[in-house]
């Protein structure tokens, strides 16, 4: 494309014809398949007729009658005259750039303008990542998408502060799609600020990676597993029991935890793990009375006789936390999908979770279960909030971009970070609060002045739900 490309509302909208090379003028031999235009698609775009505005690929032959062309004079009636505008061209020259081999296709696509030719021409001032999903939401009519990608970045909003009057603000107009790497990593640094604190208050953060046997589609996979890790929330623990798993060598290997076994809580038996040992260890002891008395020692009848001890409910043992899903192909429909929980919760052995999962899950899928940090080493938290909300928001990974672009389509409007319990709710639902860059307060107000074309990002931001000051008074 020119190093000017013309403005789409500025273009010569006239119909113009181009003549052949000369080159083809210069011999009487018709043209072979290697020197036909449709052979070299770098000159197609000047030198091809695509057929009437339906976006028909078949090339014109007709002549009207009068119309004298190089092609008249040497009797060659099959070389195609150009019936594109000038804009056009110039658009179906960038989506050729852009990776649309189709020629017939790019016609098309070109021939809508507007925005089209906008998202095309921004487009090829981007990284090449970018103008490959551009031009693939171009090819799949998604054009108010392609455009928000194109455009990401390239222009700031002006604004008035409410408190002080300063004009010296400015934001940049983002696209927040989970195509674009610039946006996803905007929206890990807002979550680390907005979980942070809370996350550092923790009493015992524990990490747990859930997985499941793979899907065949993405979209339903992550919607299971959501929908078991929701059901695994909500279910109970047995206070004792073993779980058994085959190793990839083909191994039996099982696990068994008890509440306690002993004659005091020294007594340790080094080959059952004992749940009420590591919970007294954290220092949970009035926990452990309270679980030991209202679940292990409790005491029931029924028809089968007198029964001691129940499940202990998992939400007695968390207090809340966060989670995304994770997706990557591993193969022709073969998608790998699985929650990062970071979540506030007591001792619980990790056979026991295992078991559980499985339950739910109906298959021996894998749970690792990761404590961050000792009690005295509370910056592990940071590094452990960054590392789920990485996973949460990062892209899935696809071995194809048109797998990619379907579930963007399909996830449209969904969360990429899950809070629940006491982290539910957290934070302004309108997004973090603008602080003015002058007299760094959070006004109520904000009165908009106009857009620059450039990128300038001078405003604070802010997760705090007091907007502060009110506008001044006339």
């Amino acid at each position: 494309p020119p190093e000017n490309p013309p403005s789409v509302h500025n273009c010569d909208c006239s119909h113009i014809s181009v003549e052949n090379d000369a080159r083809d003028a210069e011999t009487d031999e018709p043209e072979s398949a290697d020197t036909h235009p449709a052979a070299h698609p770098e000159r197609v775009g000047l030198h091809a007729d695509f057929g009437p505005a339906d976006g028909g690929g078949s090339a014109s032959t007709e002549q009207g009658e009068g119309d004298a062309t190089p092609s008249d004079e040497r009797g060659d009636e099959s070389s195609p005259s150009v019936r594109l505008m000038e804009c056009e061209r110039d658009a179906l020259e960038g989506l050729l750039e852009l990776g649309i081999e189709d020629i017939d296709r790019a016609a098309k696509i070109a021939r809508q303008g507007g925005d089209v030719h906008t998202s095309i021409f921004e487009a090829l001032t981007r990284d090449q990542e970018r103008q490959w999903k551009v031009a693939a939401l171009l090819d799949r009519g998604d054009v108010r998408h392609a455009l928000r990608l194109a455009t990401c970045g390239q222009q700031s909003v002006q604004l008035q502060c409410g408190c002080c009057e300063s004009e010296d603000n400015y934001l940049p107009v983002t696209c927040d799609s989970r195509l674009c790497p610039d946006c996803q990593d905007r929206k890990v640094g807002q979550n680390i600020e907005k979980y942070e604190n809370r996350v550092k208050g923790m009493d015992n953060p524990v990490m747990l990676t859930l997985t499941e046997k793979n899907f065949r589609d993405p979209v339903a996979g992550r919607r299971q597993v959501m929908e078991d890790l929701a059901a695994f929330r909500r279910r109970t623990i047995p206070f004792e029991g073993t779980t058994t798993r085959e190793t990839d060598d083909g191994e039996t290997v099982e696990k068994s935890w008890c509440w306690w076994r002993g004659a005091d809580v020294d007594d340790v038996d080094p080959d059952l793990e004992q749940w009420k040992v590591k919970l007294q260890e954290q220092g949970h002891h009035d926990l452990v009375r309270r679980l030991q008395s209202e679940y292990v020692n409790y005491e029931y009848e029924d028809i089968t006789g007198t029964h001691v001890g129940r499940n202990i409910p998992l939400d007695e043992l968390t207090n809340g936390g966060i989670y995304g899903i994770d997706i990557k192909q591993q193969g022709p429909l073969q998608f790998h999908v699985h929650a990062h929980v970071l979540v506030d919760m007591a001792y619980v052995p990790q056979a026991a979770i295992s078991a559980v999962w499985e339950d739910i899950t109906g298959d021996a899928c894998v749970v690792d279960v990761r404590s961050i940090y000792d009690r005295a080493e509370r910056q592990d938290a940071a590094e452990a909030l960054a590392e789920t909300v990485g996973y949460a928001v990062k892209p899935p990974e696809f071995e194809e971009l048109e797998e990619e672009l379907e579930f963007v389509k399909a996830a449209k409007g969904c969360p990429t970070v899950h809070p629940f319990g006491d982290l539910h709710g957290l934070g302004s639902p309108d997004g973090p609060g603008l602080i003015c860059a002058d007299c760094e307060r959070m006004p109520q107000e904000w009165m908009y002045l106009g857009t620059v074309e450039e990128r300038r990002d001078t405003v604070g931001k802010s997760w705090e739900t007091d907007r502060g000051m009110d506008p001044p008074e006339e």
